[in-house]
């Protein structure tokens, strides 16, 4: 269960009385860089009812948000191999034990001695809540995307070792649109958003500068990257001029542009509880209010962002994709005839360029392949925004061993040792 912030802002009073300085601020790592203050909070959180019991020292208590994946069937979702526990939780012999809204309980059949004989995977309703249990040692597993979150717990808790792995190549962060969309589906509009925003804020803000700026699905690496492809970096200029040639006009001077009686207005969703995409849902917000964009922002659990996109009821989406280097995935993502394409795009000249390439010998397929992406490019079904490098991960390196192998690897949870 998720640790309610408003309770951990009353143990901060407490703390504060006892120390009688109830005006200095209240900080997460002032807390936890002392150890009888974190004592102190973890008693009077617990005392409020909020904290799930601290169970055997045979468990390894995980954390997660609560709407990123649909646990009906846990042991389904959690050795399918697009879950990220997948690496870690071994085709063996484990059941489920007890299951609820906020708390799944796993039992390894066979355990060995000396190692984990029960997994608990524990649901937040967000990362802020999640590293909060972290901090207070309420949890013995956790990963996220945001290098802020990380460098949070590494100033605030020393027991927690953090582990970063590197993320696959390709996998990039970007704003999906709806190509069918009214306002969304015309060029002009996708690139003139995609000119606004200010993704070297992103980065240095939010990403400790650990990520690659990109305006394209492709790192600088693939086999299909190619330099002459169109970059869509920071220009809020070209982004006005853009639409003020297509007829975008402020004209009530109410600062939303106009077209025609339609206002230059959509709602952005991004993941329920995830704070990197939050932050970066805020930061585009603001850009494109600088030029007259009128923008709402809405989370929504992860499960029902993924229904809207593949039902194209959304209008932006922040979300993530790694494209493949196939004709199948370029199809996949923005071939006209597939039904799953998540930005409702259509484009002939893609279509022509891969049912060519598909028929053609290995230099020609290249420069097909090539011509269909710097198409989408141009087109900006999505601002491709930047290049994760990294996933960071937090162990409880006070209850176990073990737990990385010889190229500081993750190892599965049956083979880490816990410590007596």
């Amino acid at each position: 269960m998720g640790v309610d912030r408003s309770n951990v802002q009353v143990g901060c009073s407490a703390i504060a009385l006892i120390y009688k300085s109830p005006d200095r601020p209240c900080q997460t790592d002032f807390m936890v860089n002392n150890r009888l203050l974190r004592n102190i909070a973890f008693w009077l959180l617990l005392l409020s009812g909020n904290i799930v019991a601290q169970p055997a020292a045979q468990t390894i208590i995980i954390g997660e948000l609560a709407g990123r994946y649909d646990y009906s069937n846990p042991l389904a979702v959690l050795q399918a191999p697009s879950h990220p526990l997948h690496g870690f939780i071994k085709n063996q012999a484990i059941e489920v034990e007890t299951q609820s809204s906020n708390q799944i309980v796993l039992n390894y059949v066979y355990p060995d001695n000396g190692h984990p004989d029960k997994l608990i995977l524990r649901l937040f309703p967000s990362e802020r809540s999640m590293m909060t249990a972290i901090i207070i040692d309420k949890i013995d597993f956790a990963f996220t995307e945001s290098a802020r979150i990380a460098d949070d717990i590494h100033k605030s808790n020393p027991a927690v070792r953090i582990v970063h792995q590197f993320k696959p190549r390709n996998y990039v962060k970007m704003i999906a649109y709806n190509s069918r969309d009214d306002v969304l589906g015309r060029r002009s509009v996708r690139q003139a958003l995609s000119y606004a925003i200010n993704k070297n804020n992103i980065i240095t803000t939010l990403l400790n500068n650990q990520a690659s700026i990109t305006s394209s699905p492709l790192d600088k690496k693939a086999m299909f990257y190619d330099s002459d492809f169109k970059e869509f970096n920071y220009a809020p200029r070209n982004a006005l001029r853009l639409l003020r040639l297509s007829g975008w006009i402020d004209e009530d001077r109410d600062g939303i542009l106009e077209n025609q009686g339609l206002d230059l207005s959509f709602t952005i969703i991004f993941e329920q509880g995830n704070l990197l995409d939050e932050q970066i849902a805020r930061k585009v917000k603001l850009d494109w209010n600088r030029i007259g964009i009128d923008v709402s922002i809405r989370p929504v659990r992860r499960m029902e962002l993924k229904m809207r996109m593949q039902s194209l009821r959304y209008d932006a989406a922040i979300t993530d994709m790694q494209l493949e280097e196939t004709i199948d995935d370029l199809k996949r993502y923005w071939g006209n005839s597939n039904h799953a394409n998540i930005f409702g795009y259509k484009n002939k000249t893609v279509d022509r360029y891969l049912f060519l390439a598909e028929r053609a010998d290995l230099q020609t397929r290249q420069k097909l392949i090539k011509g269909a992406l710097n198409t989408i490019i141009q087109d900006q079904p999505a601002s491709f925004l930047f290049f994760l490098w990294l996933d960071w991960y937090f162990i409880n390196n006070n209850k176990f061993d073990n737990f990385l192998d010889e190229n500081g690897d993750i190892r599965p949870f049956d083979d880490w040792f816990i410590k007596r």
